[in-house]
């Protein structure tokens, strides 16, 4: 780090005189250019309405000319931020996959590790709230598939494969705690169809053929469900029930498994009355501030400067004619301290600790000063 260098004018001779001081050491945080923030708040502007077209129109009737038009754009002013619709829509399906990623992971880091039936109906839950929350998106990337997505990118198959993990995190871990046992799908399984589970890519998650095909059964259960009731054809009096979605989500996985009579209602019971360990370190709310009575008479708040901004004693202010500016003795000229930034409030401060030196030298030998 370089030494920075300031020009202090002596009281009397006013000659300049460098001199060098370190700035205290820190991080020092780029800022992010303001082409590239423009640029960002249009794509994030771009997507807003493309958001809005897949709800309008669903996947089918989305278009960069129409997103532009939305948006008061040319046409050929969009391609620079994407270069084709399926660019576009790769993007939106990114940000579909990621959310119910982020959902569901923290469903699962919040539910109770040794309560698998919990813990897996916990993480049903909050995958069917978010498609309950989100069903556009929810259309887009388990509804009819557009042309656009047939050829996925990395990036939407790494956000799928993350929300794809936790269903199998949950099944390794029942398995290996011995809570379930998905052996008795062996028979069901030909040589084939064993092939094709062990070409599936889930050597993360250690789990085998028989294990798969289990995470398969539940996993088209959760989604047989919601599509059904999100896009209304479950019989009306079942239509958005929660009860009915918690009583398929437990029966899937004891049906693939369990080891011992379950009761569905203790299970739901204990599910509803979990809390995460953060908020039962905090059960009640924080009280409300009480309210003075009309007898009594709020203070009046004190109004404060920043710390910089706050003058010392050496360097009290002399008013000026014009109230900015004042002249010091010896022909100093200070500004008002709570019109600079902090560097320049501690160059003040040391020019003037500079001239308040160099005048206790003049008065001590006139003669050696120069």
């Amino acid at each position: 780090m370089f030494a920075n260098t300031v020009l202090c004018q002596d009281p009397c001779s006013w000659k300049l005189t460098p001199i060098a001081f370190w700035p205290q050491h820190g991080t020092v945080t780029r800022p992010v250019p303001r082409r590239e923030r423009l640029r960002q708040t249009t794509i994030e502007e771009i997507k807003k309405a493309a958001h809005k077209q897949l709800t309008e129109r669903g996947a089918a009737g989305l278009s960069l000319r129409a997103v532009a038009r939305e948006m008061g754009m040319t046409p050929s002013a969009i391609y620079r931020y994407f270069d084709s619709r399926a660019a576009l829509i790769h993007v939106l399906a990114q940000d579909a996959y990621s959310s119910l990623a982020d959902v569901l992971e923290a469903a699962f880091d919040a539910a109770p590790t040794d309560d698998h039936l919990v813990r897996w109906l916990l993480v049903a839950r909050s995958h069917r709230r978010w498609a309950m929350l989100n069903p556009t998106e929810y259309t887009l990337i388990f509804g009819p598939q557009p042309d656009d997505l047939t050829d996925p990118s990395t990036a939407v198959l790494d956000e799928l494969e993350r929300s794809v993990a936790v269903l199998l995190r949950c099944m390794a871990e029942a398995i290996e705690a011995g809570v379930f046992d998905p052996s008795g799908l062996e028979a069901e399984l030909s040589p084939n169809l064993r092939r094709q589970f062990e070409a599936w890519d889930c050597d993360d998650s250690g789990l085998g053929p028989v294990a798969e095909a289990a995470c398969m059964l539940v996993w088209t259960q959760l989604h047989g469900l919601l599509a059904l009731d999100l896009f209304g054809h479950l019989p009306e009096p079942l239509r958005g029930s929660g009860e009915l979605f918690d009583q398929q989500m437990i029966g899937a996985l004891v049906r693939v498994g369990g080891q011992a009579p379950v009761d569905f209602a203790e299970v739901i019971d204990r599910a509803d009355r979990w809390r995460p360990a953060s908020v039962r370190a905090h059960p009640n709310p924080a009280p409300a501030r009480h309210r003075p009575t009309s007898g009594l008479r709020r203070p009046a708040p004190v109004e404060r400067l920043p710390e910089f901004s706050r003058p010392p004693d050496h360097t009290a202010r002399t008013s000026g004619t014009n109230g900015t500016r004042g002249i010091r003795p010896g022909g100093v000229t200070t500004a008002r301290s709570d019109l600079l930034t902090p560097r320049q409030a501690d160059v003040r401060i040391l020019l003037l600790r500079v001239s308040r030196a160099a005048r206790r030298a003049l008065l001590i030998s006139p003669s050696r000063a120069w």
